[in-house]
């Protein structure tokens, strides 16, 4: 629930004081990646949820694809996503031109 916490709340904070329409094709396309790596998420968590509390036979039927595992390798992947666009690794704001500072002796 940490990593939903981090990519639906705490990430898209930096953007709660401007409106939708304010925001820049960059910001809207980061602010749209954390809004669905959490969701996407939440809804591994929903699965991985009905997988544990179904019945023996269910769980004894998919036990051969691990799906425990599959759904923690999306969670983290997808964690990996909004942390990497967060870091702005991934959709960095442009820098204008100009604004490069470079060290000269």
């Amino acid at each position: 629930m940490c990593l939903v916490v981090f990519s639906l709340y705490l990430f898209p904070l930096s953007y709660k004081d401007k409106k939708w329409k304010e925001l820049s094709l960059r910001n809207k396309t980061r602010k749209s990646i954390y809004i669905s790596c959490g969701l996407g998420i939440f809804f591994s968590m929903l699965i991985l949820y009905a997988y544990s509390n179904s019945s023996q036979a269910t769980q004894i039927r998919y036990d051969s694809i691990n799906p425990v595992f599959w759904m923690e390798v999306i969670m983290l992947f997808l964690f990996g996503i909004s942390w990497f666009t967060k870091s702005q690794i991934i959709f960095a704001d442009e820098e204008p031109p100009g604004t490069l500072m470079i060290a000269v002796d």
